[in-house]
């Protein structure tokens, strides 16, 4: 079902994935950072805790675009699965019989709420809202 949407949820799983991977890169560079000041020399600790300030502000802009990047494409691919669902749905109600819209329970406001009722459910199963 998610077949036009493998390039987007692959997006989406790459950014989660560089998003992990940041973690452990913020420890090794804080453990830089404290290894730093094990330099005699003022200058020698002044450059690496700047280095390492620089290296922490790059990954943290690194870090805002990969989370944004990562919400953004996966709501994205939920959003159109939740469309195309809801488009299937509705041409499968065109393809019923006429006596099939003859019942008192199949009314065209009854229908209309099934249907937004099952995009609501499905959305919610797919933890959009």
């Amino acid at each position: 079902m998610n077949g036009s949407e493998s390039t987007t949820i692959f997006i989406g799983c790459a950014a989660c994935i560089f998003n992990g991977a940041a973690q452990p890169l913020f420890s090794f560079f804080y453990a830089s950072v404290v290894a730093a000041f094990s330099y005699c020399s003022i200058r020698e600790r002044r450059s690496h805790v700047l280095n390492a300030s620089l290296v922490f502000m790059l990954l943290g802009e690194l870090l805002l675009v990969l989370n944004f990047l990562q919400y953004t494409v996966i709501a994205i691919a939920g959003l159109q699965l939740t469309q195309r669902i809801r488009s299937k749905a509705f041409g499968c109600l065109f393809r019923q019989e006429v006596a099939y819209f003859d019942r008192s329970e199949k009314t065209s406001g009854a229908i209309s709420v099934h249907l937004s009722s099952d995009a609501a459910a499905f959305k919610k199963w797919l933890e959009l809202d």
